[in-house]
């Protein structure tokens, strides 16, 4: 369900343009809880504004067995 909007935003440089244009805040809450693919999606949402916001708790990863990471944080 991730991979086709990622691709999407990657390959398409007009439907990059216009999400990151409807989207010019992007707030993460439970980023400690992201997945590389999530992580992914964001990071192209952001990439032209850079108005990104995230909030969590590295010592409370609770989705580890999904691909969360603590390190995100140091991204």
């Amino acid at each position: 369900m991730l991979s086709w909007p990622l691709r999407l935003l990657r390959d398409d440089a007009q439907v990059r343009h216009v999400l990151q244009s409807a989207f010019r805040w992007v707030l993460v809450d439970e980023v400690q809880d992201l997945a590389p693919i999530q992580l992914a999606l964001v990071q192209l949402l952001a990439a032209s504004h850079g108005n990104l916001t995230v909030a969590g708790d590295p010592l409370q990863t609770v989705y580890q067995w999904l691909g969360a990471d603590r390190p995100f944080f140091l991204d």
